[in-house]
């Protein structure tokens, strides 16, 4: 009975850890789909990624670029909400401590990138995300 039950959980912790692993990549395609429609932008000019706590969306060549931080300032406070409310109750991500918009120049796929602008948006103790001035 005991050799049951521990099965059972084993099998529940690694489909639980699988499921966990898996719903990232979802979770940020539906996430790049939803900043894609709020910006008006195009699909492919928009990534999303995730390194330790840190989410990161790049904005890939966008016309923002030429123009002014406060101009790209007011669009990454239009995407960190929505990757924000993507993550809310995932414990996946209890830990993640910055969304980040980067814009960035790219010449070529795969090529390398320039980055232009960075805004960061920083988690506070009651868990939300904030603007962060630098």
């Amino acid at each position: 009975m005991r050799s049951r039950f521990c099965i059972t959980a084993l099998l529940f912790a690694v489909s639980t850890v699988a499921l966990a692993q898996t719903s990232a990549p979802q979770l940020f395609e539906e996430a790049r789909a939803k900043i894609v429609r709020t910006i008006g932008a195009v699909p492919s000019a928009v990534e999303i990624g995730q390194t330790g706590s840190v989410i990161t969306v790049l904005r890939v060549n966008s016309g923002l670029n030429k123009g002014t931080h406060a101009g790209r300032d007011n669009e990454a406070s239009a995407i960190a909400p929505i990757i924000a409310d993507a993550l809310t109750g995932k414990p996946e991500f209890k830990d993640l401590t910055t969304i980040r918009v980067q814009y960035i120049i790219r010449s070529a796929p795969g090529g390398t990138n320039k980055i232009i602008d960075t805004v960061d948006f920083r988690k506070t103790p009651s868990g939300s995300f904030e603007f962060h001035k630098t």
